[in-house]
């Protein structure tokens, strides 16, 4: 099986060469390395230069931005699958033998993706994506893009949309999966994504480019409106709460609302001591409002605090009432309803997740003081 891995670069000097390595250091030697660089003027192409014995086609030239250099590469590959990994990322050690050995076994599929490691700073997260509810990707990027492995007949059938800017590639797997290509995980880290690329800079414009994908999409399909339309609604909310979030603390008004419509006179409990958690959680307390328990799966948090309160098993949810639970994962947030459910039948108890909350929080802002 042979691997065309394709690496787009402008003005990355301070990052490329942690990328290259990172190809380099691939074990299998059926790699096709492909390098389209905008023409940079930072040194980046001396440092490509430097391992040019390892690369296997380079341009250097102006283009499009970054989808249409990523369109360049796939018209150059020849490789059974194509693979992208940017600049300023990583591929994973092991992550085309990971494929290699995957679809040794199975023939029958089209888009293999696995896990990613987030790192920001000093910390690294790895996002799992073996639970993940696919039909997700109706409505927001369900799985990542670095690292994920498309057939290559199928990638050149399915170029990128180079009208947009920051989310041609959820455009594309969007596509791919409405299609009926077969889509399958591999429980291995594929790349690591680092905090500060151009959909991190910019992440208001891209989830309102990926809503407005998702709403083209559903347009034709009543059911699917009936299905999806609030859900990208409420998005759309998110994404305008993410860049106002520093000023809704200062709005008085909002935060009485917020408090009246969503949570009432109710005791918080946020399902999830993690990453996500403690942010959320912040963000709650900028607002005033007081979370009364911690809950999470990992039985090593159990007994200790978070935020000076004591981090409690999912069990201890059983029984309560007049009580809202959140589900505090960006990933996993559908799977830790269900489990939610599936402890607490109390109908004074609400269950919500945490992108819902601060969606509805933009809503709040935005109606009441007429942003944007």
């Amino acid at each position: 099986m042979k691997v065309s891995v394709i690496t787009v670069c402008m003005n990355a000097s301070m990052t490329i060469e942690r990328c290259l390595k990172s190809v380099i250091k691939q074990k299998t030697g059926n790699v096709e390395y492909i390098v389209i660089d905008g023409a940079s003027g930072d040194g980046t192409v001396d440092i490509l230069r430097k391992y040019a014995k390892y690369i296997t086609k380079m341009v250097s030239e102006p283009d499009q931005g970054i989808y249409d250099a990523m369109n360049k590469g796939i018209r150059l590959s020849t490789g059974d699958w194509i693979t992208f990994i940017n600049a300023d990322d990583e591929l994973a050690e092991g992550a085309v033998e990971t494929v290699a050995n995957f679809v040794a076994k199975n023939a029958d599929v089209d888009v293999v993706y696995g896990d990613i490691c987030y790192a920001d700073g000093s910390s690294i997260t790895r996002n799992k994506y073996d639970r993940i509810d696919l039909t997700r990707i109706y409505y927001e990027m369900a799985i990542a893009h670095p690292g994920t492995f498309i057939r290559g007949g199928v990638c050149k059938s399915h170029l990128f949309n180079t009208q947009y800017q920051l989310s041609a590639d959820y455009d594309m797997l969007r596509r791919l999966y409405v299609e009926g290509y077969r889509f399958y995980h591999v429980p291995h880290v594929q790349a690591v994504f680092y905090k500060g690329g151009a959909t991190s800079q910019r992440l208001y414009d891209s989830v309102m480019e990926t809503c407005a994908i998702a709403r083209r999409g559903i347009m034709k399909d009543a059911y699917l409106q009936e299905k999806y339309l609030s859900i990208i609604e409420l998005r759309e909310y998110l994404a305008f709460f993410y860049s106002v979030r520093d000023e809704i603390p200062q709005c008085r008004e909002v935060c009485d609302a917020i408090r009246e419509d969503l949570f009432l006179t109710k005791d918080i409990v946020i399902f999830g001591a993690g990453r996500d958690g403690r942010e959320f959680a912040s963000i709650l307390n900028s607002i005033n409002i007081p979370i009364n328990a911690f809950t999470d799966n990992k039985s090593e948090l159990w007994e200790t605090e978070c935020m000076g309160i004591d981090i409690k098993p999912p069990s201890a949810l059983e029984g309560i009432s007049n009580t809202v639970i959140i589900a505090a994962s960006k990933l996993y947030y559908s799977s830790m309803k269900m489990q939610i459910h599936t402890i607490v039948s109390d109908e004074s108890v609400d269950v919500f997740d945490m992108l819902e909350v601060m969606g509805h929080i933009g809503r709040l802002y935005y109606e009441r003081t007429n942003c944007i």
